[in-house]
């Protein structure tokens, strides 16, 4: 691959065109999904000058204001100290053209991405806690590249902050932002049960651990309190992880929608989890464990709210199950699932342990596991932004960086099909991918050819 040149690159920070002095507190959900950065890349044939996009951040910030703080810690309390600091504009001039860039490409997408602060610095008050790049190409084309922190917010809140920054440079009225962070209360009674039931994840779940896992789990909770005590070195540096997309057009999902209907996100999991079961790394393995990303957006938190509303959950599942269990079996099981784990009371236990047991050591302890994660984010409308120049022609999600399980990307291509993307730190589920390949096509088909038989008959 020949090197990309880059030249004319700059950075400043962009100020909200009004200052209002506010505070916001992170919520327990806001902690509870940690400071993960997150990455997009949109590509687009033309787009703004370097001052029409500062000038709209400036007036759209005014409406986001969060977005423009800082985060700091006080004791096990983080709080967005919003006084007009700014986000962060890096713009660089590439010379290649759109045709020649492939966003899955390692190389080009870290060459595109917008830079990110270590996780560790994020509450020193002084790191913007959203990042753009914008690469100017020689053929006139733009990347529009973002990188926020989870903490901050969630792909529905950057799809309103997008959709505002779109309507600003078109002329429009902004779209209302709800600002407000609710936290939901919680007690020490729900830390001891949530610790309760994450003692009998490791110790009945899983099996009997060995003194090194033990070992391990203390090790973990010693972490995740020197990570709360702002204690921790510096994260490692940006890189992305090998991925592979599978693709079905919109004729596949029309099918697939009419087939399943309103568990249709939980069908996609079920496939997902029958093909990782068939893999080498679940071959030997009594029980999978399946990482959802749940939204609670309209059940504790307003459409149009502004900071996060997701979270994570672990369901476990035997992989017996997992083969012989019919798909709209598996899937309805999923659906139950997910609604359990979304009932306040579970929510509440949840929050109160991962004040002191975070995302990460969670995920220490399970990486050894037949474990995959998976993030549908299909129902968002990134793809679909429009900045006065049309909409984008290529649209990624990098995957989120230091991952140490499988992670899968659910989402919607820019011709309205499904794109199933697959990120594995350690390389080696090729079988996987070939099998969700074969099973998710197969399902599709099976679709349309019972939809062909319906309208003969």
């Amino acid at each position: 691959m020949n090197a990309i040149h880059t030249t004319g690159i700059q950075r400043q920070v962009i100020r909200p065109a009004t200052e209002v002095a506010q505070t916001f507190k992170l919520t327990n959900v806001d902690r509870a999904i940690s400071h993960m950065p997150v990455h997009n890349i949109l590509a687009y044939r033309s787009g703004p000058s370097v001052e029409q996009w500062a000038s709209a951040l400036s007036s759209v910030l005014v409406q986001h204001p969060d977005y423009a703080g800082r985060i700091r810690r006080r004791g096990l309390s983080e709080r967005i100290i919003c006084r007009g600091q700014g986000i962060l504009l890096e713009t660089q001039h590439l010379d290649i053209d759109l045709g020649d860039l492939d966003l899955q490409t390692p190389e080009h997408a870290s060459m595109l991405c917008a830079t990110e602060c270590q996780a560790s610095e994020v509450t020193n008050g002084d790191e913007p806690l959203i990042r753009i790049r914008i690469s100017f190409l020689r053929n006139g084309a733009q990347i529009f590249a973002t990188c926020t922190i989870h903490s901050l917010t969630d792909g529905s809140g950057l799809g309103l902050f997008l959709s505002n920054l779109g309507r600003q440079l078109g002329g429009q009225p902004l779209l209302p932002v709800e600002l407000v962070r609710p936290e939901l209360p919680s007690a020490l009674k729900d830390a001891r049960r949530g610790l309760a039931k994450q003692r009998s994840f490791l110790l009945e779940k899983i099996g009997p651990l060995a003194l090194d896992s033990l070992s391990r789990f203390k090790n973990s909770l010693i972490q995740a309190v020197r990570r709360r005590l702002h204690l921790e070195g510096p994260a490692t540096p940006f890189t992305t992880v090998p991925v592979r997309i599978i693709e079905i057009d919109h004729s596949q999902v029309a099918s697939l929608r009419q087939k399943h209907g309103l568990v249709l996100g939980h069908t996609l999991s079920a496939i997902v989890l029958k093909a990782f079961a068939q893999s080498h790394r679940a071959r030997n393995k009594k029980r999978l464990l399946y990482v959802p990303v749940l939204d609670v957006r309209n059940r504790y938190f307003q459409e149009n709210y502004s900071g996060n509303a997701v979270l994570m959950t672990v369901v476990i599942i035997p992989r017996d199950e997992i083969i012989e269990a019919p798909l709209q079996k598996l899937s309805l099981r999923l659906f139950a699932d997910n609604m359990k784990a979304m009932n306040k009371a579970s929510l509440l236990e949840y929050f109160s342990m991962t004040q002191f047991f975070g995302p990460s050591s969670f995920f220490g302890l399970i990486k050894q596991e037949a474990a995959i994660m998976i993030d549908n984010v299909s129902e968002l409308s990134l793809a679909r932004v429009d900045f006065g120049h049309g909409a984008p022609v290529m649209f990624f999600m990098p995957p989120p960086r230091d991952i140490v399980i499988p992670f899968m990307y659910i989402y919607q291509t820019l011709s309205q099909g499904l794109a199933f993307q697959i990120a594995d730190p350690n390389g080696d589920l090729q079988d996987f991918a070939d099998e969700l390949d074969r099973l998710i096509k197969a399902e599709s088909a099976h679709s349309q050819s019972t939809e062909t038989e319906k309208v003969a008959i």
